[in-house]
C-alpha cells in the first residue's frame, strides 16, 4: 500500500478518539471482563498502536464506501473527512470487511493485538459513564455491545496455523551480495534501490528486526562532528541501540560492547546518511530516522509493512536462491543469516566455541547479561572482551563484497587455522586481557551438556562441505561427530 496521511483523511472525531485511547495506554491500564490490558512500556509501542488503528479504521471506511483500496484508491486526495461515522456503529460487517484485506495470521494479529482492545475500551469508558437508572441509557449500551461482541465472533479464537509453515532461509555470504547487487539495480527499483539496499545490507551485518530497522535513528550510532560513523584504528563503526526501540523494551545493545559495524557498512551508511544530508539540504546532521518514507523529512520514519512488502517483491529476481527460497525469502532472515555465519566462525576448540557462541549472543541481542545466556553453562563466568567480540565479528562478518574477492577472501581467511594461545578465530589470535586467559591453564572439565552443546555446533558448521576440506574428509569428520553424538545420547 502507499503511504497515505491517516489523520489528514480520516474523520476528525476518529482521529481524536484512537489519539485519546493510545495516550491513555501511555500510562494507565484498563478492565474488561475477565482480562486486563496493561498499560505500554515503550513509546514505539504507543506510535505503532496509533499509526495501526488509523490505518485499519481507513480501510473499514474504504470498505463501507466501495472502495478497493490495494486497487487504485491510494492516495491523500482520497478523503473521508466529512464522512458521518460513529464508533457505536461499529458491527460484524466492518470486521468481515478488513479480514479481506490481511491473510488470516495477519488478520488475526491485527484484530488481537490492536483493534479489539480499542474496542473493549470503548466499552469499558461507556460502562463507567452508564446511569444504570436510566432505562434508555441501559438499553443503549447493551446494544453496542451485542454489536461489537458479534463483531469479536469473526476474529479466530486461535491464531491460524498457515497452511505451509513458512521455512526460515539462511544466505551465506555470496548470496548476500548476489541478493545485494539485485536490489541496487535501479531497472529493478528505480527510486528506492538506494533505500532498499542499505536497509538489506543493515540487516545482514547488524541483524535488526524489522520495527527496530523503523526505528533506528542516526544518532544511535557513535557518530563524528560532521555526523557521520565514527570508525575506529580498524575501521569498525559503533550502533549503541537503546533497550526501548528493541524488542520488549529490554535487548537493546550490550553496554561497555554495543554493535560492532563491520568497515564496509560504515562507509554504506555513511554514503547514505551524506544522501540524506543533502536531501535536507544540510538541516537533519547528525539526527532523524535512516529509513524514511521522505528522504527530506527526518522524523517521517518508514513502517514494517514498507519492508515486507518490497522483500516480497525479490521472489521474482532472485531465482540463485532456488524456487522454494526464493519464495520464502524475507526481512528476518538476514538476522536468521547473521546468527548463521557467527556461529560458524572457525573455533580451534571446545573453549574457543563458547567465546564464538557468546559474540552472537552480543551481536544479536538475545540477552543483556552472561548469567542469563547459554554461556553460563560453561565453565566461563568472565563476559566476552571487546577485542575478543571483534575479532569473531572480524572472521564472521568482515568479508569484501565483491565476489570474486570474497571467493579468494573465504579460501584464504576461513581455511586456516593458528592454534596458537588465546581465543583463535580464522588466522587472528586474540590474547585475554588478563591471567585467565584460556589457554594459559589446563583446560577445565567439561560436562556431558557442554560437549553435546559442542558436537551439535560443529555438525550444523560443517553442514555444507568446507572449501579446505575433501570429500572424503568431510564424510569422515561427520561420521565421527556421529559417533560420538550417539554414545553421549546413550549415556544420557
Amino acid at each position: 500500500m502507499k503511504h497515505v496521511d491517516y489523520r489528514i483523511v480520516l474523520p476528525p472525531g476518529l482521529v481524536t478518539e484512537i489519539e485519546r485511547y493510545v495516550e491513555f495506554r501511555r500510562a494507565n491500564g484498563f478492565r474488561y471482563g475477565n482480562h486486563y490490558f496493561a498499560p505500554y512500556k515503550k513509546a514505539s509501542r504507543v506510535e505503532n498502536q496509533r499509526d495501526t488503528l488509523l490505518k485499519l479504521f481507513f480501510l473499514i471506511l474504504c470498505s463501507r464506501s466501495g472502495i478497493d483500496f490495494n486497487r487504485g484508491g491510494e492516495t491523500n486526495e482520497l478523503s473521508f473527512r466529512e464522512y458521518s461515522f460513529e464508533l457505536q456503529s461499529f458491527g460484524a460487517q466492518d470486521m468481515e470487511h478488513l479480514e479481506r484485506y490481511f491473510a488470516p495470521t495477519t488478520f488475526y494479529t491485527m484484530c488481537k493485538a490492536y483493534l479489539l482492545p480499542f474496542l473493549k475500551f470503548q466499552l469499558a469508558t461507556m460502562k463507567r459513564q452508564l446511569n444504570i437508572d436510566d432505562d434508555d441509557d441501559y438499553r443503549k449500551f447493551r446494544r453496542i455491545t451485542y454489536k461489537y461482541e458479534d463483531a469479536f465472533e469473526v476474529v479466530p479464537p486461535f491464531r491460524p496455523e498457515p497452511e505451509e509453515p513458512r521455512r526460515k532461509v539462511y544466505l551465506n555470504r555470496k548470496e548476500i551480495l548476489q541478493v545485494y547487487a539485485v536490489i541496487r539495480d535501479p531497472l529493478l527499483f528505480p527510486q528506492k534501490w538506494r533505500k532498499y539496499s542499505v536497509e538489506f545490507m543493515t540487516g545482514c551485518f547488524l541483524a535488526l528486526r524489522n520495527l527496530e530497522l523503523c526505528d533506528l535513528r542516526i544518532e544511535h550510532f557513535v557518530l563524528n562532528s560532521q555526523g557521520f560513523i565514527q570508525p575506529d584504528e580498524d575501521g569498525f563503526g559503533l550502533l549503541l541501540l537503546p533497550d526501548d526501540i528493541s524488542k520488549g523494551g529490554y535487548s537493546g545493545s550490550k553496554p561497555g560492547l554495543g554493535t560492532l559495524v563491520v568497515p564496509r557498512l560504515v562507509t554504506l551508511l555513511n554514503e547514505y546518511f551524506a544522501h540524506l544530508y543533502e536531501a535536507t539540504k544540510g538541516k537533519s546532521v547528525g539526527k532523524g530516522y535512516v529509513f524514511r518514507r521522505n528522504d527530506k523529512d527526518p522524523e517521517s520514519k518508514c513502517g514494517p509493512r514498507s519492508i515486507s512488502k518490497w522483500m516480497d517483491s525479490l521472489s521474482d529476481m532472485v531465482g540463485f536462491l532456488g524456487e522454494e527460497r526464493a519464495r520464502e525469502l524475507t526481512y528476518y532472515d538476514t538476522r536468521h543469516s547473521v546468527n548463521d555465519l557467527i556461529k560458524k566462525a572457525p573455533a580451534e576448540s571446545k573453549e574457543t566455541y563458547w567465546f564464538v557462541k557468546r559474540a552472537a549472543e552480543v551481536h544479536l541481542r538475545h540477552d543483556g547479561d552472561i548469567e542469563n545466556g547459554d554461556v553460563n553453562d560453561t565453565n566461563y563466568t568472565k563476559e566476552i572482551e571487546p577485542d575478543e567480540y571483534k575479532a569473531i565479528i572480524k572472521a564472521a562478518l568482515d568479508f569484501p563484497w565483491e565476489i570474486e574477492e570474497l571467493e579468494e577472501w573465504e579460501r584464504e581467511w576461513l581455511g586456516h587455522h593458528d592454534p596458537v594461545a588465546g581465543v583463535v578465530v580464522g588466522t587472528q589470535p586474540v590474547k585475554r586481557s588478563d591471567s585467565s586467559s584460556i589457554t594459559d591453564q589446563p583446560s577445565p572439565p567439561v560436562s556431558r551438556d557442554d560437549e553435546l552443546e559442542y558436537l551439535k555446533g560443529e555438525r550444523e558448521r560443517l553442514r555444507s562441505r568446507p572449501k579446505d576440506m575433501s570429500l572424503a574428509e568431510w564424510t569422515e569428520k561427520l561420521k565421527e561427530i556421529n559417533k560420538k553424538l550417539s554414545v553421549l545420547e546413550r549415556e544420557g
